[in-house]
């Protein structure tokens, strides 16, 4: 078969937003007995062309298999050679109304959601222009299957797909979920402090470190400037933070709506801030994000396995997360930590916290649990009465041996908060309920951070 791409050159993203040097390829299709480099245009006028050569980019390779039929294969994690699911690619060149066969071919989930109704996402720049369409679901005949390849041992899948490009002349993106990129988080955040004098903010940015690209990840501080400094000190902490595996882009949405609602001016923000203390990480892996990984830093690591002993070399951001965390906590009550991510198996939205029960089973000094019994059940109970789409059966509430170096177990064990969540939202959509096979949109995803703040009051 032709590999019908070449080397961007760019290795690692460099710092600072919107940072164009981000490890991708672009190809445009060819016959199986030809190859053709990057940038050179073919002699198969009706080719399509593929560029993932944009930041949080992944396609690594195209094969033209049929007339209108292409295989595909992304691009490993750096370091790793897996955790290929995230893709983001721009398509140019298709015909109005030919429907396009597409397989993407080196999959390493052995369960997924495209088996179960979900659908890839396309912008269409034809369509945004002319009729303001943003992100929308495509595609039919789709399926995720075992496709008798191996890598490392374990065997590969191929998730296929048709769909029809409405419109000629036409450049679509398309996408696993909803892209949130690192420059869209830098204009967020800079939309929150626009116009707001310095004396009025309650959103206080800051860094909380340069990752090993050198990009900075952003700390916030989110509390009201009103108040007697003796009433701001008995404000109750509460840790939110998103984005620690970067093909989960659907957290930073949640991550959104939660920012725009504490920002916003509803008299429910303002007793949120009067009691609260926020600190928030929106994206633990900005390097991750940048250069289109599914799940690693630019090192290989899952940063979220790494906070139980994170090294400050090669794991920086957690390891001063939870330099932060340890602050806070040292500092007032830190009554809650949520990590927010997204879940490629499950339908619904739903949260993971710890039980007594664990502790009784891994502490060795034989002292009491810390932590009343069924406490942590109350506020994922209180998601019930905010959200039409939060789960409670879909809730569990135990620390497995393979979470224990997750944030919220070591939150929960080490730093004794009750209410140390992982809050898991599908890629998908609904599996029950009135919206039962609904697929999200932004705006759901959004607005399940407007319920999360909700729940608080």
């Amino acid at each position: 078969a032709a590999a019908a791409a070449a080397d961007s050159g760019a290795e690692i993203a460099g710092s600072g937003a919107g940072a164009g040097g981000v490890a991708a390829r672009t190809s445009r299709g060819t016959s199986p007995h030809r190859t053709t480099p990057a940038g050179v245009v073919g002699n198969e006028d009706d080719a399509l062309v593929f560029d993932s050569l944009f930041e949080s980019g992944n396609l690594d390779y195209a094969y033209r298999i049929g007339a209108n039929e292409y295989d595909l294969q992304l691009r490993p994690d750096h370091k790793t050679t897996g955790h290929t699911q995230w893709f983001f690619f721009a398509v140019s060149n298709a015909q109005r109304g030919v429907s396009y066969r597409f397989h993407i071919t080196n999959l390493n989930k052995p369960d997924s959601l495209y088996a179960r109704g979900q659908q890839p996402l396309c912008f269409s720049t034809v369509a945004s222009s002319q009729a303001g369409m943003g992100w929308h679901r495509v595609g039919q005949s789709i399926m995720y299957r075992k496709n008798g390849k191996k890598r490392g041992g374990r065997p590969l899948f191929t998730l296929t797909f048709t769909m029809r490009f409405e419109h000629d002349a036409d450049k679509c993106l398309l996408a696993h979920c909803f892209p949130f990129s690192y420059s869209d988080l830098v204009r967020e955040l800079e939309g929150l402090e626009a116009g707001v004098p310095e004396e009025d903010r309650c959103v206080q940015t800051s860094e909380l470190c340069k990752t090993i690209a050198g990009n900075s990840c952003p700390l916030l501080t989110i509390t009201s400037p009103r108040g007697t400094e003796e009433e701001k000190a008995r404000r109750k902490g509460i840790w939110v933070s998103a984005r620690v595996h970067p093909g989960e882009s659907n957290s930073s949405l949640i991550m959104k709506g939660i920012l725009d609602f504490l920002a916003g001016s509803s008299p429910e923000a303002e007793l949120l801030l009067s009691l609260y203390v926020f600190v928030v990480v929106p994206m633990l892996n900005p390097d991750g994000v940048i250069n289109g990984h599914y799940r690693c830093n630019l090192l290989g690591f899952d940063l979220n396995r790494q906070w139980k002993d994170p090294s400050e070399k090669e794991h920086v951001e957690i390891y001063s997360a939870k330099e932060v965390l340890r602050a806070f906590c040292a500092e007032r009550e830190v009554i809650m930590f949520v990590d927010i991510h997204g879940h490629s198996v499950k339908h619904n939205v739903f949260m993971y916290g710890c039980d007594t029960k664990y502790w009784e089973r891994n502490n060795a000094s034989g002292g009491a649990c810390p932590h009343e019994q069924y406490a942590e059940r109350v506020f994922p109970h209180m998601m019930t009465l905010t959200s039409t789409t939060f789960s409670l059966p879909d809730s569990h509430f135990v620390a497995e041996k393979s979470k224990e170096r997750t944030g919220r177990v070591i939150a929960w064990r080490e730093f004794g908060i009750t209410n140390a969540f992982t809050l898991e939202a599908s890629l998908c959509g609904a599996g029950d309920g009135k919206r039962c096979s609904a697929q999200y949109t932004e705006a759901d995803l959004q607005g399940m951070g407007r319920a999360f703040c909700l729940a608080l009051t």
